[in-house]
């Protein structure tokens, strides 16, 4: 080993004499210390370096003590981890250690080895060994500068026992760090050209590689690309892109490409021009990379070496300028720090994943690789210290320096020689989105003068830079900048949930982008948002009160056409419709015009829109409004002055207004006196009629629907005859009532003419035919071959389901008014209303289809828009609200226990059933899980109604009969109802045998018998009348009874309700009591524990609305 070399900083020549001693065995420790050290300083490759490395390492797996894991010093310049040798080093061994820690900072290695260098120091003072001793005394002070103090009047001046480094002819490493600058820097500048950006139909598809090795303290992540490939979109007719379709790189150099190809894409192409792989290459030419910088449509692959997978995208490639920082001491001096990237500018080009979708590309010219090599050189890490004294030849210095890389941080501006320009707040915003995620972030432009963009309020104060020829000190205002951030933060609290930190943001949910969006777009004026081309997400409004300019017209088979355009602030127009057509899309008060084209409304006005979209049906450029949404139109007209509906909808919107307005009085040849809320029926049933709308009267039963329709009939004969259809049972009762209250009309029942033909084509004013709906099947073709003053639907839930015979013929019959008169307008589900209402005011509700869409899976407001459609054409009042004179209605629960034989059979039949299901649970069939059940419910009746043969006694009947003998020793006459109608053959039976009687009927009774078996309980005749409920649950007055029995529970409540309506109603004079036999622990239980869930619905049909349909859920239920 030749110390000469070593002493007099001839590095490379001691990296070789070591290197060769170290291979030969002939090295000694105190050599291999100064040798390593040396090599340290030197300004050698990391080649040179890491092959020395690894010829340490091999000799300490050999034998000869180490120093450290000097691998460690590769990555980061310091040592993060304690000597692998022993944990507190002693004798020879130690004094590497110490001597390291005067080269390389390491805190944990400083905690180690205070004590042991200082133990050390005294002991080869004490031993008289001063050379080493001297040797320790600068380490020692470097480990632990409080704790030398204590040692330093301890130590004896030894003359002539200096440190070899300290011998040599070494400048300070602060003069020499100068000298190399003064060296470098040349005295002209080299300009750095800008790429633009532009976008088309590809995207580019890059796959990027970790380099774990070189990552530093600091985090910053250095990448590179090992891949690229082209993947070519091609717009679907919906307007879509497809997923794309991997385009080879010979295809791409020969041109295939090009049609489809902006300068941008050309640029890629250029670069690839000479790589001889179809998809992707496995070196990062700089020129690929910086033709990347600025495009548009670069996505990062989930592999870095297959791109059959979208990863991250997209992402940007920012050319990034080198820049190093300038920062004032405390002690007078200054450093000059280099920026937190992984290799210091230490290769020509560099890429560093600034965040997921940003990647920094640093290209550095040699000037500032050899500026790189001289911080590290002299410096500690990435930094390089001077003192005072060196302070004012620094920043002689800096000019020249801001000619190369960009200078920033708290030097004096107005010492240097530089033009001083004083910063403003020119904030901006950015904006764009990565993947589905909006990211925006704040920056201001501190001068005009240069594409200067920094991080308002954070960072360096100064920045020394090169403009054109001349070099500029640009001076920031730190606090004026804050505070402008912060006024824009104020005025976008919609950002408040959303901060990524810095001035940043990362919203990832619609809403709240629009939200925020709204609010940036708000400050545009002082704080413009930019987007990256084609990523820009855009919201518009209308330009005012005058924005919409409509027009409608009127038609034979039309009732009104609405059209016209809307005038929006970005110039643009669109058709009406099509906002319409959007509006029932909207979230709140934006409203999605396209992929990321929004409008943003009031929220009055979204709503208005949005119920204006649901009145009719578009038709090319027009909306077809029907009758029926006159009160939509009105409502809207009054409260949205922004939509100004053209003269012909005013029109018709002042004639309902008026017909509204109109007074009616009920027509004196009525022969009764109507109660109040009667007649307040028969006027909105008028009013109606005035303005040819169809009504739904869906009062309680009991409180009157027949006669209010006949004060109608009455009020409207002269128009020409009418026509009511309704069940059979009740159709004597129509004729009836007719005849004892509204004598002016004429009530023919067509089942009574012996020419039905002739009796409807004679009907004339004042005529009213009456027809049941069975005999509508049959005389469809007569009853719809004329038109009709006014059509009732009595007890319309008949005509429920719009798939069947009866609801397709009703809607067939032509009239001016169409009245539905049921207590019960929906019993099981929302399709029952869309019925009753394409009956009664057809495309008020739009299709099924329509109505599906957009009502049968509401939320809230759903519910709430589509009350608005329909409760102005129901009435509904309840005996509770309109009747203080009606005797109470009392419910009472009968439990009846089955005995261990019955429940035995019971839980076979439950077990039987649930296995039924569940063995049909992938494909579930509603038939066969109603008759499981159907066939426990009529087991809880009477097990004879399962088993045929069956002897057990039947404790439901036994529990009836011991009720019916409390009812008759009371006097108390009973209404007796059962779904099933051999479970009330078996009732019969056992009443016959005791000798009670009874009255009966069922859906079988022919008419002549129904009437007499009613006349004959109303006059007393029997304490029992003993009824099906589907053939006896409507239509039926039979006040003379104040019990009602109802032996099993059905599904539905609505019509449990009206079979005890037949005796609690107006006409009533006694509290009326109404018995349930429930079955314990079975499938009745169940039933009745749905009735809360099912009443509901005939609460909130005018409400609002809902569905009552059985769910399997509701099955599975009744089982467990």
């Amino acid at each position: 080993m030749k110390v000469p070399d070593i002493l007099r900083e001839q590095d490379f020549y001691a990296i070789q004499h070591l290197v060769t001693a170290v291979s030969s065995f002939s090295v000694c420790q105190s050599f291999l210390i100064l040798a390593l050290l040396a090599a340290i300083r030197a300004d050698a490759s990391k080649s040179r370096i890491k092959l020395l490395l690894e010829l340490l390492r091999w000799n300490n797996r050999n034998g000869l003590p180490g120093l450290c894991k000097l691998s460690d010093i590769v990555n980061n310049d310091t040592l993060v981890t304690s000597p692998s040798q022993t944990p507190v080093p002693t004798n020879f061994a130690a004094l590497g250690y110490c001597l390291e820690a005067l080269f390389l900072e390491d805190r944990v290695l400083a905690s180690d080895l205070k004590e042991r260098c200082f133990e050390l120091m005294k002991t080869a003072r004490k031993n008289g060994y001063h050379y080493m001793a001297t040797i320790l005394e600068p380490c020692a002070r470097r480990l632990d500068p409080a704790m030398m103090q204590d040692y330093v009047s301890d130590i004896p001046p030894i003359a002539q026992c200096v440190p070899l480094w300290q011998e040599s002819n070494v400048n300070p490493i602060w003069q020499r760090a100068l000298d190399s600058l003064h060296e470098l820097l040349p005295d002209e500048a080299t300009a750095l050209q800008s790429d633009t950006a532009a976008s088309h139909f590809v995207k580019w598809r890059v796959g990027v590689r970790s380099q774990y090795s070189v990552r530093n303290k600091d985090k910053a992540e250095l990448v590179e690309v090992v891949s690229i490939c082209l993947k070519l979109h091609k717009r679907l007719k919906s307007g879509k892109w497809s997923s794309g379709r991997l385009v080879n790189l010979e295809k791409i150099i020969n041109g295939e490409c090009d049609n489809y190809f902006d300068d941008a894409d050309h640029a890629i192409k250029a670069a690839l021009s000479k790589i001889h792989s179809y998809y992707y290459y496995d070196t990062t030419p700089s020129a690929v990379v910086e033709a990347l910088i600025g495009h548009p449509r670069i996505y990062v692959t989930k592999n870095a070496y297959s791109h059959q997978e979208d990863g991250e995208g997209p992402v940007e490639f920012v050319k990034r300028a080198a820049s190093v920082e300038v920062k004032n001491l405390a002690d007078g001096g200054i450093t000059l720090r280099l920026p937190a990237t992984a290799d210091n500018f230490s290769v020509p080009l560099q890429i560093i994943r600034e965040r997921d979708d940003c990647f920094a590309v640093y290209m550095y010219t040699p000037t500032q690789v050899k500026l790189g090599g001289i911080v590290e050189r002299f410096g500690k890490g990435r930094e390089l210290r001077l003192p005072s004294e060196a302070v004012a030849s620094f920043q002689n210095l800096l000019p020249a320096l801001a000619r190369e890389v960009g200078v920033r941080g708290e030097f004096d501006a107005a010492a240097i020689a530089a033009r001083t320009i004083e910063g403003s707040t020119q904030l901006v915003l950015r904006g764009k989105f990565v993947n589905d995620t909006l990211h925006l972030e704040l920056l201001n432009q501190p001068t005009n003068d240069l594409p200067l963009y920094v991080t308002p309020g954070i960072g360096m104060r100064n920045t020394l830079t090169q403009l054109e020829d001349e070099t500029v000190a640009v001076v920031r205002d730190l606090a004026a900048e804050k505070r402008a951030a912060a006024k824009f933060k104020t005025g976008c609290p919609a950002l408040d949930n959303w901060d990524a930190g810095g001035w940043r943001w990362e919203v990832n949910d619609l809403y709240s982008m629009l939200n925020v969006l709204d609010e940036c777009y708000e400050q545009a004026e002082s704080v413009p948002l930019e987007w990256p081309e084609r990523d820009a997400m855009a919201i518009v409004r209308p330009t005012g009160s005058s924005s919409f300019r409509l027009s409608a017209v009127g038609g034979s088979d039309f009732w009104l056409e609405i059209g016209g355009d809307v005038e929006l602030d970005d110039g643009q127009v669109m058709a009406f419709t099509k906002l319409l057509a959007q509006a029932g899309d909207r979230m709140e008060r934006f409203i999605r015009l396209s992929d990321k084209r929004f409008m943003r409304l009031t929220r009055h006005l979204a709503e208005q829109l949005e119920l204006l979209a649901k009145v009719g049906e578009s038709r090319a450029n027009t909306l077809r409004v029907p009758q029926g949404a006159l009160p939509i139109l009105e409502a809207i007209a009054e409260k949205t002055p922004e939509i100004s509906f053209p003269a012909e909808v005013r029109r018709r919107i002042s004639d309902f207004r008026k017909a509204l307005e109109r007074n009616y009085t009920i027509p004196t040849s009525m022969t009764c006196e109507l109660r109040q809320y009667q007649r307040d029926g028969f006027e909105w049933l008028a009013k109606l009629d005035g303005c040819g709308l169809g009504a739904c009267l869906a009062d309680d039963m009991g409180l009157g629907k027949t006669l209010q329709a006949l004060a109608l009939l009455t009020h409207s004969a002269k128009r020409g005859p009418s026509l009511v259809i309704a069940p059979t049972s009740v159709l004597r009762n129509w004729q009836k009532e007719a005849f004892r209250f509204a004598p002016a009309l004429n009530l023919m029942l067509l089942a009574d003419a012996e020419d039905r033909a002739a009796l409807v084509g004679r009907a004339s004013p004042y005529d009213v035919v009456v027809c049941s709906y069975g005999l509508l099947l049959f005389e469809e073709e007569l009853l719809t071959g004329r038109d009709w003053n006014i059509v009732v639907l009595d007890e319309a839930q008949a005509v429920k389901n719009r798939l069947s015979k009866r609801a397709k013929a009703v809607k067939r019959i032509r009239s001016i008014m169409r009245v539905a008169a049921t207590g019960t307008p929906v019993e099981n589900n929302l399709a029952e209303l869309w019925n009753l209402f394409d009956f009664l005011n057809p495309g008020l509700l739009g299709s099924h289809r329509q109505f599906e869409e957009r009502f049968c899976n509401p939320d809230g407001s759903v519910k709430a828009v589509l009350k608005r459609f329909t409760s102005p054409f129901i009435l509904r009042r309840l005996k509770t609200d309109v009747l203080d004179d009606l005797p109470t209605k009392t419910e009472i629960t009968l439990t009846v226990t089955l005995d261990e034989s019955e429940r035995a059979l019971y839980e076979s039949c439950r077990r039987d059933a649930m296995n039924t299901i569940v063995a049909t649970a992938d494909e579930p069939n509603p038939i066969v899980m109603l008759a499981q059940l159907t066939r426990l419910r009529r087991l809880c009746c009477h097990p004879s109604l399962v088993l045929h043969n069956s002897t057990l006694p039947g404790q439901k009947v036994e529990e009836f009969m011991e009720l019916v003998a409390d009812l008759k020793s009371g006097g108390h006459r009973a209404l007796v109802f059962s779904q099933f109608v051999d479970f009330l053959t078996i009732i019969r039976a056992r009443l016959d045998k005791v000798g009670i009687i009874y009255q009966y009927l069922d859906g079988a009774t022919p008419m002549t018998r129904r009437n007499k078996a009613v006349e004959s309980f109303q006059r007393g005749e029997g304490d029992l009348f003993l009824i099906s409920l589907k053939a006896g649950g409507t239509g039926l007055n039979l006040a003379s009874a104040d019990y009602v029995v109802l032996l099993d529970p059905w599904w539905n409540p609505a019509v449990e309700s009206q079979a005890a309506d037949r005796a609690h109603r107006i006409g009533q004079t006694k509290p009326v009591t109404v018995y349930r036999l429930v079955t314990a622990d079975t499938v009745e239980e169940r039933v009745i524990e749905l009735h809360a869930h099912k009443r509901a619905i005939a609460d909130a049909i005018l409400d609002n609305t809902g569905d009552t349909r059985l769910t399997a859920e509701d099955f599975m239920g009744l089982l467990t």
